[in-house]
């Protein structure tokens, strides 16, 4: 496995935590490391400090998947996915549609997965992820039974990493899906709608929306899906009113 090292004293956001390498804190790279290889990271003295995707490409350069030796990815992969799955059975049970896996903060960068029911969205933002989605998709097609694997991907970090910017379906067909999310259940359709299909981190704001909006009168403004002020109304609001740019979305 090619290795990098840090210069000197810039392993110290690294030790407290961070999963991030900026190119100018390497001082040397092996020179037959590939865009998405693994490497080991060493600081100055020689010390090793994790294991990261690479890519020389992007001003990350590298994006820390472990703080251990990594011999086999497919293994790292499941217990990742596994991990953040049970994380999110134990803080919201009843739930079928939500954010499965959160890049850094589930200690996988570069990549996003929510869950539709029994189907999976992926948004892939790094050269490390992409090198092995056949991989995660195999994982969630057989461990988690999954209807449909798709990506939908952001042009903006795809292009930072230069990496191609169209979607792909990596099993199964993609469907309107119906989910419910706080008090109001959605048709989504994955083929047309932004992102990964429905803002998930913002889950627990919703719903906390509707417990404050007991008689008001509510503008929900850049509205999207409408999940706000359509919250707002089963929470009691009086009236919402929404606004937001997409014809198509409204």
């Amino acid at each position: 496995m090619s290795r990098i090292v840090l210069k000197k004293y810039e392993d110290k956001r690294l030790r407290q935590g961070h999963l991030w390498i900026f190119s100018n804190e390497i001082s040397e790279t092996d020179p037959s490391v590939q865009n998405g290889d693994i490497v080991k990271v060493y600081d100055s003295g020689g010390v090793f400090l994790a294991s990261a995707f690479y890519n020389k490409n992007s001003l990350i350069a590298a994006r820390i998947i472990s703080r251990g030796h990594v011999n086999d990815t497919i293994t790292l992969f499941r217990n990742k996915i596994a991990e953040a799955e049970a994380l999110r059975k134990r803080i919201y049970p009843e739930r079928k549609a939500y954010r499965l896996l959160y890049s850094e903060g589930d200690y996988l960068p570069g990549l996003i997965i929510d869950r539709y029911n029994d189907g999976f969205v992926l948004q892939i933002n790094s050269a490390g992820i992409e090198r092995n989605k056949a991989a995660i998709a195999e994982i969630l097609a057989r461990d988690y039974s999954a209807s449909f694997i798709v990506t939908r991907n952001d042009k903006f970090f795809r292009e930072l990493e230069n990496l191609p910017v169209d979607d792909e379906t990596l099993h199964g067909s993609v469907s309107e899906e119906i989910i419910s999310d706080g008090a109001v259940n959605y048709k989504i359709d994955l083929s047309t709608s932004q992102k990964t299909g429905f803002y998930f981190d913002q889950a627990e704001n919703r719903i906390f929306t509707g417990k404050l909006s007991r008689g008001l009168t509510v503008l929900d403004l850049f509205c999207n899906q409408g999940g706000f002020g359509l919250n707002a109304l089963a929470g009691g609001a009086v009236s919402a009113d929404f606004l937001d740019s997409s014809a198509d979305e409204l």
